[in-house]
């Protein structure tokens, strides 16, 4: 097996010449490397980007979508402020992170 190097990553004929398995496994190990460099959408892009889906599908937004987006939404936006929230409990302990209740 051939392990992920951020440092010296595969060229195209590298990864070419490979086994499918082993490419498949070089891939996945590039992936979790580069979800530490990710967050999840906050609340304004996800309704953003969902009504732009939809859009470009030709779909109407139904109440129900709407409301799962939302819901989606909201989920992304309680994760970035948990991120927040443990980055500041380890700068300073006395600081406290507060969340206005949006709708």
């Amino acid at each position: 097996m051939i392990k992920y190097n951020p440092e010296k990553e595969l060229t195209k004929e590298e990864m070419s010449k490979l086994d499918f398995d082993v490419f498949l496994d070089y891939l996945d190990q590039k992936a979790e490397h580069l979800k530490q460099f990710s967050r999840p959408f906050n609340r304004t892009e996800t309704r953003k980007i969902a009504t732009l889906e939809s859009a470009q599908r030709g779909e109407t937004l139904t109440k129900e979508k709407f409301d799962r987006i939302k819901a989606i939404a909201q989920e992304n936006d309680d994760k970035l402020h948990k991120e927040v929230e443990d980055k500041l409990k380890f700068k300073d302990s006395n600081v406290t992170f507060s969340k206005k209740n949006r709708k």
